[in-house]
């Protein structure tokens, strides 16, 4: 990816078409990473959207690594008492949607994430992009940089960082990526 310069400031129109050619930019490299993701067969785990009780049980094990329901009852917030058959539940549909997975230990169920935190947020953008912005990243980050949710400059910084981690994946063999991820 060719290197982002800033032409001289001449005026409005120009920082516009700069801020657009640079959400063009990261707007390509995001939908092109979509379609890597995509092409690589990824598993149909997390691929469900979590309702918010079973996102607050997932944080509790994404933050321990590892719970009993017991353990997830007693972490959430204590605003509303729960019943341990009901976060059992939860769990339970967490494992059929393969966000966690469980081993027993005695007779104890321990459960521990399947899904990093990270992969279920790009999930739900996903989810946000195609259902708000038709499918276009490019739509989403000019509403933020409208809504001023970011800066240009901050997108400049993504540019830069996205098209380094290009350049650094492009300069690694490819066996030593695929030992890297094992």
């Amino acid at each position: 990816m060719n290197r982002i310069v800033r032409p001289r400031d001449r005026g409005p129109t120009h920082r516009m078409n700069f801020t657009i050619d640079i959400l063009n930019q990261i707007a390509t490299l995001c939908n092109t990473t979509y379609c890597r993701f995509m092409e690589q067969g990824m598993s149909q785990a997390g691929k469900k959207p979590l309702g918010p009780l079973e996102h607050a049980v997932m944080q509790v094990l994404w933050d321990r690594q590892q719970a009993t329901a017991d353990d997830v009852r007693k972490a959430l917030p204590q605003d509303q008492e729960f019943k341990e058959s009901t976060i059992r539940t939860i769990l339970r549909r967490l494992e059929e949607k393969e966000y966690l997975q469980h081993d027993v230990v005695g007779r104890t169920y321990v459960y521990r994430p399947r899904v990093k935190p990270e992969r279920v947020a790009s999930r739900q953008v996903l989810g946000i992009v195609d259902k708000l912005c038709r499918g276009s990243v490019e739509n989403l980050l000019v509403g933020m940089v409208d809504e001023e949710l970011i800066t240009p400059e901050k997108l400049r910084e993504l540019a830069d960082r996205i098209s380094k981690a290009e350049e650094q994946q492009k300069s690694t063999p490819r066996k030593a990526r695929r030992k890297r991820k094992k």
